[in-house]
């Protein structure tokens, strides 16, 4: 087997800004982000039934010289076959003269089949963000495609607890994976202090630049909002705090009780900043 492809994997909820934390490390001169890769082969499907995405440096995908090579290879297997991400992470480094990939999957599935197929020197980093916040972002976005009456609380604040309670215990314990838990309240309110603990960890050098993320072309194709703005200013969303009737915000923190304590949020109502900047690596793969 080939050297190892360096390789650094958000794993998260939905809505624990993974979409800043791609957009930050992929500034830094060595990384280069695929943004979800897991998306790619319904990207292509849907570009291929006429229904054409943008790429985050604001061209259309097709048109995206980034792409157009990264892209030639198929990938229509790309969450179960690690031969495929292979291809991908390679030819975006080669292309983009960088060594080492960003991928913000989140899923814990395609995290486990990278990690098992010994082709990735892997970085695993847990972005969590407080389980209020969570719930209450998946309500809005119902809300907004006016479906909010089909949303259950009770079913996201469930899902986030299962989620990040098995993503500490899978990866913790994993020898295939260096494994570092961050939270998103801490990346908004000192990104720099954040970032330099992500960057020692994958043996890389400080780029101040990585704070001034718009100053270089991204290429993601899937994400939330943000990506498409021309903005690097980082603002901490905390609507949840004033928008959670009482009833709602202790429903949903007697749902994920387990994992507000394990991670270290508080049950009451209050601002939840700079949380767990002591946090460091659990452990590191064995080599």
């Amino acid at each position: 087997m080939g050297r190892r492809i360096p390789l650094i994997y958000i794993a998260g909820s939905s809505y624990s800004g993974s979409t800043l934390l791609d957009l930050l490390l992929g500034s830094h001169p060595a990384i280069e982000s695929v943004g979800e890769a897991k998306k790619i082969p319904s990207v292509r499907s849907a570009i291929l039934e006429g229904n054409i995405p943008l790429c985050t440096c604001g061209e259309p995908v097709p048109a995206c010289e980034f792409w157009r090579e990264t892209l030639r290879h198929s990938m229509l297997n790309l969450n179960a076959d690690p031969k495929e991400n292979v291809l991908l992470f390679s030819s975006a480094l080669q292309l983009r003269g960088r060594t080492v990939a960003l991928d913000s999957s989140k899923n814990i599935g395609r995290a486990l089949m990278l990690s098992r197929s010994g082709m990735f020197d892997m970085v695993l980093l847990h972005l969590i963000r407080d389980s209020r916040a969570v719930v209450f972002s998946h309500r809005r976005k119902a809300e907004r495609r006016t479906q909010s009456k089909e949303f259950n609380i009770a079913a996201a604040a469930r899902d986030w607890q299962k989620l990040n309670l098995r993503l500490e215990k899978t990866f913790s314990a994993s020898r295939n994976v260096s494994y570092l838990r961050i939270c998103y309240e801490d990346l908004v309110v000192d990104p720099a202090t954040t970032l330099k603990k992500v960057i020692k960890n994958c043996s890389l050098a400080w780029d101040e630049n990585m704070l001034m993320f718009r100053a270089r072309p991204h290429h993601s194709i899937e994400g939330n909002r943000m990506r498409l703005s021309g903005s690097s200013e980082i603002r901490k969303d905390d609507e949840y705090l004033q928008a959670l009737s009482r009833l709602e915000w202790y429903s949903i923190s007697g749902m994920t009780w387990r994992g507000l304590r394990r991670f270290g949020y508080k049950v009451r109502r209050g601002q939840h900043d700079s949380l767990h900047q002591n946090d460091t690596t659990l452990r590191s793969p064995s080599k």
